[in-house]
């Protein structure tokens, strides 16, 4: 089964483990888009509210296939510095077209009116990739829940 190839968005980069203390590099993975609060008519505004985004923002994510968990990648700046507030909104897995532009936050930007929810998300499904033990609601996760993409068992044979 070929599961990498039905990506809903956009491409992530995880770093690969080499032999010893050599980088293995980095190997694409496919990713997904979310949308913490409800999708808007028209763009986004800043988190401060007064910046008109060029698009809707969304945070890049991926999932993790031997957790369930989704993975959100560090760079959007004010979604670490207001995780506790964004983790009682609402979250949804999007697809849409991407503007190619980055939000006042560092965050991905999608074409207003081309979104589309694949599922709604609960939090406690998703974690942030410097703390991957905790959800965004603050609950630790076990080992066995925690997403490891240090790790050989994330890829497919098919990708190896």
């Amino acid at each position: 089964m070929n599961w990498y190839k039905k990506a809903t968005g956009p491409m992530v980069y995880l770093p690969v483990m080499g032999v010893g203390d050599i980088s293995g590099g980095h190997k694409a993975f496919p990713g997904v888009w979310l949308r913490a609060g409800n999708i808007p008519n028209g763009p986004s505004t800043g988190y401060n509210g007064s910046v008109i985004e060029k698009g809707v923002s969304v945070y890049t994510a991926w999932k993790d296939p031997k957790t369930g968990k989704y993975v959100l990648l560090s760079g959007g700046h004010s979604l670490l510095a207001g995780q506790n507030e964004v983790a009682d909104r609402p979250w949804f897995e999007v697809t849409g077209v991407d503007t190619g532009e980055s939000g006042s936050d560092d965050e991905d930007l999608l074409q207003p009116g081309t979104i589309r929810i694949v599922r709604q998300v609960n939090p406690d499904e998703i974690v942030m990739e410097q703390d991957p033990w905790l959800t965004l609601t603050g609950m630790e996760l076990l080992p066995e829940q925690t997403p490891d993409w240090e790790s050989d068992k994330i890829w497919p044979e098919e990708q190896k």
